[in-house]
């Protein structure tokens, strides 16, 4: 039998529970950084994706431990097709190379977008004059969005599962 002191514990917990899942909206008084971190969104790859609030389409991957630029070119195809509903065909572009992640302390990030200023709209793309490696540095480096997200794991469709991410 159930003391009657565990209930109030245990309702505490089944609301920690599903409120831990939620996420914080930014307030008066927080800044654009805080207003980032609070909208973390995760690609398929479980690569971290932080829009940029003060510009539309544009998003930092935050980098994680073992990432390596495929990781970081599926996260942002993945964003720009299923969270900016960019089509594939549309171009991914680098914004801002590897460096200090806007949100996250001790991170590094690179910032991409599929609204480049006018100055990057015609950067380098992988190709026989540039090489078919996949660029972290280079702003205005740019991929096609599906092309991008092509580099994203199919870990599920190996083992028979079907899903479609």
């Amino acid at each position: 039998m159930r003391s009657p002191g565990r209930r109030p514990l245990a309702v505490a917990a089944l609301l920690a529970a599903l409120l831990g899942g939620c996420t914080p909206v930014a307030g008066p008084g927080q800044n654009a950084a805080d207003s980032a971190s609070a909208s973390i969104w995760r690609a398929r790859n479980t690569m971290q994706v932080a829009p940029d609030p003060q510009r539309p389409n544009t998003a930092a991957v935050i980098s994680r431990a073992q990432a390596g630029p495929s990781d970081f070119w599926c996260a942002a195809g993945d964003y720009a097709i299923r969270r900016l509903g960019a089509s594939p065909t549309d171009r991914v572009y680098i914004l801002r190379g590897q460096g200090p992640s806007p949100v996250s302390f001790g991170r590094s990030a690179v910032t991409f977008t599929t609204e480049p200023p006018p100055e990057l709209a015609d950067g380098p793309r992988p190709g026989p004059e540039t090489g078919y490696g996949l660029s972290l540095d280079t702003p205005g480096f740019n991929l096609r969005a599906a092309q991008a997200r092509g580099y994203c794991p199919d870990s599920l469709r190996k083992f028979g599962f079907g899903l479609r991410l």
